[in-house]
């Protein structure tokens, strides 16, 4: 994954606060003006009801009074100790309370009778009481009461509207609530603070009645809108991150694009000039590093002919000293043998007239494995003439292989250096073995000469990486050089020596190069 980019963090980060600072801001105006309006609202509300139920409590006392004493002159007659009486008594009283709209429970009580209509035994101090007046009865007075059992509106008011009914006397005593909060039977100073409420004065009751509402059910409900806000800001703070990514990626786009090409261009894989996918003034950003890449394409291609131009007369130079000291040698040798074996002469010079053929017809390279080993074994055929026949080459190499392309005289130095560095007088052996892996040729060349001491094996490594002007190892130090430049460092050269023991050689270079 690429990091985010510093650019396009800020990028993000503004369209982030842009996105979500007007929605927390309308949030938080939002919530205050629902409080507000909300307030307002339930006051209005109050205002309305707390006129409604007067207007109902005030009609059903009057419906109620008109009744009684349209049938008072009855009630007269009538005596609640007879049995055949309590039965129009209760038919009178039924009809008296029997309104539309309104489900009513009576009393009618002195200090040794009691008539009601309460049959399920209600709780009569959480009724409201519109009427108590005393009636005149043939065997004396006895009070009535009545109560308010159910009333749609009234009930509305609390069930649905959460608004409280109380009903207060002169003496701020309650006398009826619907608010378990204040009961019935209690003294109560209304607060300034925590309650909305308002109150009507009820001349027919020498009452207050009491509309109220807890703030904090104001507040419950602002908090219920308060978590859908919540939510939306928060699904909003997502939608906000997302969409900013978004925007910051496409709005970075041409950056980042110009930022890939700055980083292929360094790494020399840029290819030719392509155009932004939009237009815009970073276009001149874009053509500048093509032409800034084009021109240090055009610099390093200088500088590799001119370091190829310099290996291949370095490369010369070597073959210049080598050959004359060959020559020479092989020269005398022929001389000798003309007057002693001229059969053997006759030989020696076809392999050294097939050597330098192949040295100098041979322009490219690369070469095939077995060209060189047979460059290999002219060489040492010739040498052994010289030594008697003590130099034993042994080659292991797979046919397939042989017919791989490796770069020319690349083993040749290392056959040279193993007879040029063995001065006992037994025989040497140099066995030369290649193989292969998916990637690359490994070569050794491994002789049973000399060796080499410890110190004279570390001056040997040193002097392969010293220039090609400093080394006395000028063959050695050459290749190494020259592979190292073609191939990389996996590819430069490894010594191994152990004195009177003799000597290994190893490289690897890719296949197929």
């Amino acid at each position: 994954m690429i990091p985010t980019k510093p650019y396009q963090r800020m990028i993000r980060k503004s369209l982030f606060i842009t996105t979500i600072l007007p929605a927390f801001l309308i949030i938080l105006i939002g919530f205050a003006t629902f409080l507000g309006v909300y307030r307002i609202l339930e006051i209005n509300s109050l205002k309305h009801n707390i006129v409604e139920s007067k207007d109902i409590v005030t009609s059903l006392n009057q419906k109620v009074t008109k009744a009684i004493k349209n049938d008072k002159h009855k009630f007269e007659s009538l005596n609640p100790k007879n049995d055949q009486d309590k039965t129009e008594i209760r038919r009178l009283i039924n009809d008296s309370i029997h309104i539309k709209d309104a489900s009513m429970i009576y009393i009618l009580e002195n200090h040794d009778i009691k008539m009601t209509n309460n049959y399920e035994d209600k709780n009569l101090s959480n009724l409201l009481r519109i009427k108590s007046q005393n009636i005149k009865f043939n065997n004396g007075y006895y009070k009535l009461s009545i109560y308010i059992e159910e009333q749609p509106y009234l009930n509305q008011l609390h069930y649905k509207n959460n608004q409280h009914l109380l009903l207060v006397d002169s003496y701020d005593n309650v006398l009826y609530s619907n608010y378990e909060k204040i009961p019935s039977n209690y003294k109560v100073t209304l607060p300034k603070f925590g309650y909305v409420y308002k109150s009507e004065y009820i001349p027919e009751l020498n009452a207050h009645i009491v509309l109220l509402k807890d703030i904090h059910e104001i507040l419950n409900d602002g908090i219920k809108l308060l978590s859908i806000m919540l939510l939306t800001f928060v699904i909003l703070t997502i939608f906000g991150y997302i969409s900013s990514s978004k925007i910051s990626q496409v709005q970075t786009r041409d950056i980042e694009s110009i930022i890939k090409r700055i980083k292929y261009a360094k790494e020399r894989k840029l290819g030719t000039y392509e155009p932004l996918s939009r237009t815009s003034e970073l276009e001149e950003i874009n053509k500048y590093v093509y032409d800034l890449f084009e021109s240090n394409e055009a610099l390093i291609h200088s500088i590799e002919d001119t370091e190829k131009s310099l290996r291949e007369i370095q490369l010369k130079e070597i073959e210049r000293q080598f050959h004359p000291h060959f020559l020479f040698n092989t020269m005398q040798t022929i001389q000798y043998l003309v007057s002693t074996s001229p059969n053997k002469a006759e030989e020696i010079l076809q392999q050294l007239s097939e050597m330098l053929r192949y040295s100098l017809r041979v322009k490219s390279d690369n070469v095939l494995v077995k060209d060189e080993l047979l460059y290999i074994k002219k060489y040492i055929s010739i040498q052994n003439v010289r030594f008697d026949d003590k130099i034993k080459l042994l080659i292991d190499v797979p046919s397939d292989i042989k017919e791989m392309k490796i770069d020319k005289m690349c083993i040749f130095p290392f056959i040279e250096n193993a007879i040029k560095h063995n001065e006992r007088e037994h025989d040497l052996t140099i066995n030369i073995r290649i193989r292969e892996n998916a990637h690359h040729l490994l070569i050794i060349v491994k002789d049973d000469g000399d060796g080499m001491s410890k110190e004279q094996l570390r001056l040997t490594r040193e002097n392969l990486n010293l220039s090609v002007y400093e080394t006395t190892h000028l063959g050695l130090n050459h290749l190494n050089h020259k592979l190292i430049l073609k191939y990389g460092l996996r590819s430069k050269i490894k010594i191994y020596s152990i004195e009177n023991k003799g000597t290994m050689i190893a490289l690897r270079i890719p296949k197929g190069r």
